[in-house]
């Protein structure tokens, strides 16, 4: 005990430092100071009080979880929400902005886009193999994925790829849906 003691014993003694404000010139409340403050005599350090927005600090948590169904409607409530609706605000345009929209050639741009939601599956089994032909993949896709994917019908399913995984038995179902 006396050798732990013994090692204890040269404590440094408290250093007295400036308050953030001081370090940082241009922190709010900054001040320069007019000299550093002087080091304290005692050897032994003295617990400091703790100061006022010390004590007043909110305890800051963090934390990272999923979106909810409530925000995801909300989000896609305002983003197609239109614009002569009580939900959108009305914001001054930037300066750089034109006052008038580009528009598309008619001679180069007029055909029609055609635009898919394409949803993935991960398929495992002995019988992914049956998946080979167009035919038995929009009847497995009616049967099985039907009910998950945004088209009401098999009319609306446009395109169905299925790729060889690297997991034997296991393929990657690529579903394009009409939108």
């Amino acid at each position: 005990m006396s050798a732990i003691a013994q090692e204890l014993e040269p404590v440094r003694p408290e250093q007295s430092t400036l308050d953030y404000g001081d370090r940082i010139s241009n922190a709010p409340g900054a001040k320069t100071p007019s000299k550093f403050p002087a080091p304290r005599p005692s050897a032994r350090p003295t617990p400091r009080p703790a100061r006022k927005a010390e004590r007043s600090a909110p305890e800051i948590t963090i934390s990272q979880t999923s979106i909810g169904r409530d925000t995801l409607a909300l989000i896609a409530e305002q983003l197609i929400a239109s614009p002569d609706s009580a939900a959108v605000a009305e914001k001054p345009k930037p300066s750089f902005v034109r006052d008038q929209a580009p528009t598309i050639d008619d001679g180069v741009y007029n055909a029609p886009l055609a635009i898919f939601e394409m949803l993935t599956f991960v398929v495992q089994g002995p019988e992914v193999a049956q998946l080979a032909s167009e035919a038995l993949r929009r009847r497995f896709v009616e049967e099985h994925l039907l009910h998950r994917l945004p088209a009401k019908d098999m009319a609306q399913v446009d395109r169905i790829d299925v790729t060889p995984w690297t997991v034997h038995g296991t393929v990657v179902v690529r579903v394009w849906c009409r939108v």
